[in-house]
């Protein structure tokens, strides 16, 4: 997983267009549509979706919902109360008050004035204005899904089987008799007499406004999470990453595999429309018989590097043996052939042609001098894992690791050399100022400097027993470590005495890595939240705003426009 970062704005480079999880697609037209979901997300395409771009909810709150009116006007609603709207097709999105903090589930509109939308513990909202006010209409009621065909007749899904009905705009609901005890997640009406709807049972059907309901798919196919209709008989149904189609009103469905686990369906005609989830933009076509994934991604595994030696050149490393390099910024990331499955754990790019990676691989250091095409296979001399590797100019280099593990090389990696460090400490980071000067961290709080180019390394008091994961300074005196219990240490002289942070708050999980611009601007990766940022030089850090609930490894900026953080999702 990996992110780009340019003037204060994350994109995902991992996956294009998004990497966020995705939960609703609607589209006006087969031309134009959206696509919201995990933190603010909107994805908006006018080309059929060849290509997308993002709109701006100005909000982090996940979003649940959609729905269009007309091409210019629709709604997206969310989590904590969010409802956005929009009349001029997502150019701008303005918010509307809920007066809730609930989370918003199902949203259904029968005119531009007039929708209802199902909240999480508060029954309906209700508008008779296009989303100025919204009003408590039902607090009683309490479901998955809403749909009403005209200003009286609707439908709600809810726990247990149950499904209600009303015939005064949601003022009363009728229960009525589904066939299940199951939960029932979605539904599709097209009139005032037939829906059908999808869940845990599979899918269940009426022709005579709910007096009864039939199942369709039997036994055989359970958990249907989302279905739409278009007419009475063209419908389609996802669950999981199974996908189900009909031409004939649900008599016949036919089960297709995905290959992604996804969310939502939506029909644009009778023949074609969109199927999303987290891997997956689908457009479907030919009843759904043809089908193209709109969204790349690169192979899931976790990052635990990345390193850039131009605004253009960079590699990220990781698990199972993972290499992806990138000339272009980011762009695009091609996979890189290792040779391995073993772990990598860092990763140092000397210049755009030489770089450098360390790993769970004892006695081997992996070097490349074409830009990562071609990896070369060389010994340590030692057999310890190793955590992390830095060159201070084109010939001193340094790597450390298991056991307390520290490797010299003094001719550029061409030969390895161990120094004593007089520890058995896991060593997790080193950082270099100039050819002598170096500072080395890891388990246990220990804090080691040389002066000497690791003729020897003499300790100094960190002050705290957790594991230190990165070290960073921005000159031969100041400088930050990180750590286990969400640790931030700074140092004015050298590391003669370090001061714990202030101002940081949160759990107490473990900081990954940290990187400074100049001695006022920093970053640093953590579990939760996932990315802090200081611009006073350390006296206040603050979460990244947007970010989602990720775990991030890493940290590189070339300057405040540019930075990549890379991790797991």
């Amino acid at each position: 997983m990996m992110f780009f970062g340019a003037q204060a704005q994350w994109a995902w480079q991992s996956a294009s267009p998004t990497g966020d999880d995705l939960n609703a697609v609607y589209f006006e037209s087969p031309a134009q549509g959206w696509i919201i979901g995990r933190t603010g997300t909107i994805l908006y395409t006018s080309d059929h979706g060849e290509s997308w771009t993002f709109q701006s909810g100005n909000t982090c709150e996940d979003l649940s919902a959609i729905q269009f009116v007309s091409p210019s006007e629709g709604w997206i609603i969310g989590f904590a109360g969010s409802i956005l709207h929009t009349s001029n097709h997502g150019l701008t999105w303005e918010p509307q008050q809920s007066g809730l903090s609930d989370n918003l589930l199902s949203v259904s509109f029968v005119s531009p004035t007039e929708g209802w939308i199902l909240t999480g513990g508060h029954g309906l909202l209700h508008t008779i204005n296009g989303g100025m006010q919204w009003t408590l209409l039902n607090s009683n009621v309490a479901g998955f899904a809403i749909q009403f065909t005209s200003t009286t007749s609707g439908w709600l899904t809810s726990f247990f089987g149950a499904i209600y009905h009303t015939t005064d705009g949601g003022v009363h609901w009728a229960p009525q008799n589904s066939g299940t005890s199951e939960n029932l997640l979605s539904i599709s009406a097209i009139n005032d007499q037939e829906a059908w709807v999808a869940g845990v049972p599979g899918i269940i059907h009426t022709s005579d406004g709910g007096e009864h309901w039939q199942s369709q798919t039997g036994n055989c196919c359970k958990f249907y999470t989302s279905i739409d209709f278009i007419n009475d008989s063209v419908g389609w149904a996802i669950g999981g990453s199974t996908f189900l189609h009909t031409t004939d009103g649900g008599n016949e469905w036919i089960m297709e595999s995905l290959g992604y686990d996804v969310q939502d369906v939506h029909l644009v005609t009778d023949s074609s429309g969109w199927i999303i989830g987290r891997h997956a933009i689908i457009e479907a076509t030919d009843h759904g018989s043809k089908r193209t994934n709109h969204l790349s991604f690169l192979p899931e595994k976790t990052l635990y590097d990345v390193d850039f030696s131009s605004p253009s050149i960079g590699i990220a490393i990781g698990a199972s043996g993972t290499i992806v390099h990138t000339a272009d910024g980011g762009s695009h990331w091609l996979l890189q052939n290792s040779g391995t499955t073993s772990d990598f754990n860092a990763v140092f790019t000397k210049d755009e042609s030489e770089s450098w990676i360390v790993g769970n691989m004892a006695d081997t250091i992996l070097h490349s001098t074409d830009g990562g095409l071609h990896w070369n296979v060389l010994q340590s001399g030692i057999p310890n894992n190793l955590h992390t590797i830095f060159f201070a100019d084109a010939v001193n280099g340094w790597a450390a690791g298991d056991n307390g593990s520290i490797l010299h090389t003094a001719n550029g990696g061409t030969q390895w050399s161990e120094q004593i460090s007089n520890v058995t400490n896991t060593l997790h980071s080193v950082y270099c100022t100039n050819d002598s000067t170096c500072w080395i961290v890891g388990d246990n709080g220990i804090i080691m400097k040389t002066n000497n180019r690791g003729l020897s390394w003499e300790n100094q008091n960190s002050g705290v027993t957790d594991n230190l994961n990165d070290v960073f300074f921005v000159s031969d005196t100041e400088g930050w470590t990180v750590g286990d219990a969400q640790i931030i240490l700074h140092t004015v002289d050298g590391g003669a005495a370090w001061v714990p942070s202030t101002g940081v708050g949160g759990a107490f999980f473990p900081n990954t890595s940290v990187f400074f611009i100049n001695p006022d601007t920093g970053w640093i990766t953590s579990l939760l939240p996932p990315l802090l940022f200081t611009i006073d030089g350390g006296l206040s850090w603050h979460p990244e705003p947007c970010m989602v609930d990720i775990s991030l490894s890493s940290v590189q900026f070339l300057d405040s426009g540019d930075g990549w953080i890379v991790g797991s999702d």
